[in-house]
């Protein structure tokens, strides 16, 4: 659409949009995404007076163990690993289910928007921090 129509693109990362949805503090934060197993995408959110920072990578129960007590709470999914309530609990880290919404994620656009923050949308290519379930699977039935 921004090819034909000039609009811009505005880069928001679906992490910092389900922190901005639960209205929480300033403070630092996870969340987990992509859950498969133990291993997931874990995103670090620090939430500053009108900043946000963002930074991910591939991570799993082990490594997040490592750190959870620097965190001011946990987001996940029902996907999230069986351990993450206990590993949560036993650390005092408040663990949030991960509930993205649109206001949310209207509000940071329009933010960064009004800030002149746009990318190239030639730029812009999709992340999969994992092989989707599906083309494993299609993998896995069509072995030779």
């Amino acid at each position: 659409i921004s090819f034909s129509t000039g609009a811009a693109v505005i880069p928001i990362e679906t992490a910092l949009v389900t922190v901005a949805s639960s209205k929480t503090d300033k403070g630092f934060y996870y969340v987990l995404s992509g859950v498969k197993h133990d291993a997931f995408w874990l995103s670090k959110i620090r939430l500053q007076t009108k900043e946000q920072c963002c930074s991910a990578s591939i991570s799993c129960v082990a490594e997040l163990e490592k750190s959870i007590n620097e965190a001011d709470g946990v987001f996940a999914d029902s996907f999230a690993p069986e351990a993450l309530p206990t590993l949560c609990l036993n650390n005092d880290v408040p663990l949030f289910n991960s509930e993205p919404n649109a206001q949310a994620l209207l509000r940071l656009g329009g933010e960064l928007y009004n800030s002149g923050v746009s990318v190239d949308p030639l730029k812009v290519s999709p992340l999969y921090p994992r092989e989707p379930e599906a083309v494993r699977m299609w993998k896995e039935l069509h072995k030779k």
